[in-house]
């Protein structure tokens, strides 16, 4: 991962609910349908919706429809990329 590519992923969860709901389903790893994110986050379906796709289009999180029912994942590989990109200085020495 780059500087460029971190950034853009940084920007997206710049806003408190994306966050919110990527650290929610980090903790939910058999995924968690939209109607549950809804209920857990008080909000509207209509908003809910444009921050799960700003989330989906920018690869932080993947869907898959189940029937009737939606459920979202968090994109460990891309989630875990970021993380080791963004601490990779902190086990090096810092510098003077």
């Amino acid at each position: 991962m780059n500087t460029y590519a971190a950034a853009k992923l940084l920007k997206e969860l710049g806003h408190p609910l994306r966050l919110d709901i990527v650290k929610y389903l980090l903790q939910n790893q058999q995924g968690v349908a939209v109607g549950t994110l809804a209920k857990q986050f008080k909000v509207a379906d209509s908003s809910l919706s444009h921050h799960i796709s700003v989330l989906v289009t920018a690869g932080l999180l993947t869907q898959r429809r189940e029937g009737r029912q939606l459920f979202c994942w968090p994109n460990r590989p891309t989630l875990d990329a970021l993380a080791q990109f963004v601490s990779a200085d902190l086990a090096s020495p810092s510098k003077p």
